[in-house]
């Protein structure tokens, strides 16, 4: 296991620090789709408003004219 040749992993005494596992962000679910737009275009509402969804605010679009009922 730890510090055994060959495991793939780094004993304290090799010199490299431990470091915990990376976290892991989200739950790995995927979210309904809220928003689409005419090119197929989603978004699921997380977030920061893709680049799709802001030209067309940007145009003066409303948001809402790409929420999916």
């Amino acid at each position: 296991m730890y510090g055994v040749p060959g495991d793939g992993r780094q004993s304290r005494a090799g010199g490299d620090k431990w470091r915990p596992p990376p976290l892991l962000y989200g739950s790995g679910e995927a979210h309904p789709i809220c928003f689409r737009d005419a090119a197929g275009h989603s978004w699921d509402g997380r977030g920061d408003l893709p680049e799709w969804l802001q030209r067309a605010v940007n145009a003066g679009q409303a948001v809402d004219n790409f929420r999916v009922s």
